[in-house]
Formats: C-alpha cells, structure tokens, sequence
C-alpha cells in the first residue's frame, strides 16, 4: 500500500526529469547539428531575397514613404531568411575570408566579408542589384545563448539601399533569433529604424509570433502604416492626405 502511493507520488517527477533530459538532448542535437552551417554563406543566400526592391521598379513607385517601406519589407525578408535554418554557429569563417552568393533569375549578386570573428563575429556585405540599386550593410552576430532553456543570439544590422533616382535609405535594427527545437528554425523578433534622404522616418516592430507594427512618418506626420506578418504578409498601409498635403510632396 505505502509503496503503491509512493510510486504514484514520484511518476510525475519522474516523467518531468524525462521531458528535462529529452529537450537538454535536443538541445544538444540541434547545437551540433548547426555547427555545419555558416552563417556568412547563410546570410549571403538571404540577401537575394530582393524582391521588395525589385517591387520598387515593377510597381513605379514614386512616393519616397512606398519606397522606404519597401526597404523595411527587404529588412524583414532578409532576417527571416538568414534565420530559416537555424542559428549557425561553430563553423564561423575566418577574418578575410569571402562568401559569394548570385540569383539566377534576378541575377543580384551577394558578397559576405567576415571582418572579425571574436568576441562577435562581423560581417559586411554588399548586393549588386541589376536595374534596382545596391545593398550596403554590416551584420553582428553575438555568441549563441541560452534563454528559457531555448538557444538564441542578437544580429543588429546596419544597412544602406541605394535605389533608382538617387533615393537612399539607411536602417539600423537589432534583432534576436531564438531557435525552435522542432523545426530547427529560429524566429526573428526586435525593432528598426529607418530614414531617407527625403526626410522619411519610419519605425519598424517585429513580435515573436511574427506580428508586424509600426509607422512611417514626414515632417512628423504619419503618412503611413506596416501591418501583418512577416516576412510575406507584412503590408504597407499608406495613409490618404488632403490636397495641400499633396502639393507639399517632395
């Protein structure tokens, strides 16, 4: 009787200490796993991921708010790829070494210097984008981390478009990627800000569950709004001004 109850008592614990040991050992599978990939030629494969500047030139847009909500949708579509296989970690490349990378039909051309590799390893990276423009930028990648039991590391970013009729947008952002031990995949989360040279600032927020807000302002009014998820669903909502407004356009 008394060791009946006693064996019902621990099986809870028991089967906690089972679910503790089976995540610290996918934990440690995927950690190893991720050793493989490098993060340099994984970013490099994500900065072709152009088509929201390539929309710029489809789509003629004129309007500096469209084109810099454009360069935030390019911001997204680059983070969520770099982080679609994972945190890499383990294999980074040494200082000097040079990661290439070309897309076959829009044929935008990516290359990924590693500058330093310790304590953080950074990178800088140009994209050559035929009849679009160019991409400049820096990337941190911080060591990976232990939060809630789940890995993750921060890569705030620094990056200037340059675009057709000598629009330039420059962004800084600081992003964390958490991994998910089931799908291998890290989900991007953190902030952005964004400013031409046409006097346009906007703000950009990225929530865990890849909930987009945020806000795209001129001469401290809001002349439009990010929405939906990214990175495919993230909108652009411009906002409907009056006809003085539209005179006052630069």
């Amino acid at each position: 009787m008394n060791y009946l109850q006693a064996s019902k008592k621990t099986e809870p614990a028991q089967w906690l200490l089972l679910g503790v040991g089976v995540a610290a050992a996918a934990a440690a599978a995927r950690i190893f796993s991720v050793q493989r990939i490098c993060g340099a030629q994984m970013l490099a494969d994500a900065l072709l991921h152009t088509d929201p500047l390539q929309n710029t030139v489809r789509a003629d847009m004129s309007l500096p708010e469209e084109k810099l909500a454009a360069c935030a949708g390019y911001l997204a579509a680059v983070v969520f790829a770099a982080a679609h296989s994972g945190l890499a970690g383990g294999v980074d490349d040494y200082a000097g070494q040079v990661r290439n990378a070309t897309h076959s039909y829009t044929e935008a051309a990516a290359t990924v210097l590693t500058e330093s590799t310790s304590p953080d390893q950074v990178l800088t990276y140009t994209v050559q984008i035929p009849g679009v423009g160019e991409v400049r930028g820096s990337r941190t990648l911080s060591a990976i981390h232990f939060r809630s039991g789940l890995p993750m590391r921060s890569a705030p970013d620094t990056m200037q478009i340059t675009l057709q009729e000598d629009y330039v947008a420059q962004i800084e952002s600081l992003f964390c990627m958490q991994e998910n031990l089931l799908t291998g995949q890290a989900k991007p989360y953190g902030s952005a800000i964004l400013r031409d040279n046409r006097g346009t600032v906007g703000r950009l927020y990225i929530a865990p569950n890849g909930g987009v807000s945020g806000a795209v302002t001129r001469d401290a009014r809001v002349v439009g709004r990010l929405e939906g998820t990214a990175p495919s669903g993230m909108v652009f909502r411009p906002h409907l001004l009056n006809n003085a407004d539209e005179e006052n356009r630069p």
